[in-house]
């Protein structure tokens, strides 16, 4: 069976925010966890929490409190919150109501790893997790924080970070989107060389590129490429949601490039390159087939798998809310094949079953 996560990068833009943080975050995101639980399906939201953190430094704690409350809220009513980090709104400043967002400190490893000093990556895991773990646990007092994805995909190098969050007790990552790339300047990832199987075990001092025994469980982003003989019969666009309309700008560098993957220069890359299993920008038809590829591939009629669908609140119009909703359907209709999972279902399961 292939057990696939709805996750969301609980986020503002990491830019300018050209809207409220209820028009841009917290409305959305309502609008999502409510539509899941209305087919049944329960949804993981890694929370940014430095962005609460930093906003109650600087005075504005209506969006903290808000933040929280919305947390509150999901974990009693079924949903997941794990963590997710942007560790680059801690070098932000205020100007008036808002806050203006650095790009510095865009890569967590820009603290360092030195425990001593006060925001060093693990004191940086501790204060978030303990954080993730107050709140929601006046909702679910059993809750825990025991999953992780990186800002902007940025584990890399992974050795020491994935360290801190053993030590932290986190023990399953949802960072890797295999086979993509990014070499910018503001995020930076490779992850051509990974494990060929669908979930690997990462030991810290090996890497995310050997399959471990012991370490952190790796539940990738899904990622998949438009294959030539499925496409016969359809047009481009039934593959690609319409763009959304942006109620912000994402992170810049100090130089003025955006954090995004590079765009393959020919144009039988650009069709056929790897993509994220995104919600955001690609039809439920089209990730519908690209489970069933991933089903076929990994044969997993014989055997239980995990993969990560991936969608931002922030870019939840109505149109995207409507291809989650129909996504949950399609797997429903399949229940010898699909089951819609969160983390802490795979972390209760991998523990039943010794891998963690």
């Amino acid at each position: 069976m292939l057990k696939v996560l709805f996750t969301y990068d609980y986020e503002l833009f990491l830019g300018e925010n050209h809207a409220s943080a209820k028009e841009v975050l917290f409305e959305p995101t309502e609008k999502i966890a409510i539509a899941m639980k209305n087919d049944g399906a329960h949804g993981v939201f890694f929370a940014d929490v430095c962005s609460a953190i930093r906003h109650r430094e600087e005075g504005l704690g209506e969006y903290s409190d808000s933040f929280d409350e919305q947390l509150k809220v999901l974990t009693k009513n079924g949903h997941d919150v794990q963590l997710h980090l942007h560790p680059n709104w801690y070098n932000s400043k205020r100007e008036g109501d808002s806050i203006k967002v650095s790009p510095k400190g865009y890569k967590i490893h820009e603290f360092g790893f030195d425990a001593k000093t006060f925001r060093s990556v693990p004191n940086i895991i501790s204060e978030t997790k303990e954080y993730l773990e107050s709140v929601c646990s006046q909702a679910k007092s059993s809750y825990r924080c025991v999953a992780y994805r990186a800002g902007g995909f940025c584990v890399q190098p992974e050795q020491e970070l994935f360290e801190a969050l053993l030590n932290a007790g986190i023990v399953i990552d949802s960072s890797v989107n295999p086979h993509l790339y990014s070499l910018n300047t503001v995020n930076s990832y490779d992850f051509r060389s990974v494990p060929k199987q669908l979930n690997w075990v990462i030991n810290p001092k090996e890497g995310i590129s050997v399959a471990s025994s012991k370490g952190i469980l790796e539940i990738p982003i899904g990622t998949a490429r438009l294959r030539p003989i499925e496409m016969i019969g359809h047009r481009l666009n039934e593959y690609k949601l319409p763009a959304a309309c942006l109620k912000g700008e994402y992170v810049k560098s100090e130089g003025g490039g955006s954090a995004k993957v590079p765009k393959a220069k020919s144009l039988f890359r650009r069709l056929f390159a790897y993509r994220n299993l995104s919600l955001d920008t690609r039809t439920y038809t089209a990730l519908f087939n690209d489970l069933e590829y991933i089903y076929k591939k990994h044969k997993l009629k014989e055997n239980d798998q995990y993969v990560c669908l991936l969608c931002h609140p922030k870019l939840a119009d109505q149109t995207r809310i409507d291809n989650i909703r129909y996504m949950i359907q399609e797997l429903n209709n399949c229940p010898d094949k699909y089951q819609i999972v969160t983390c802490a279902d795979v972390y209760d399961d991998a523990v039943e079953r010794g891998v963690l």
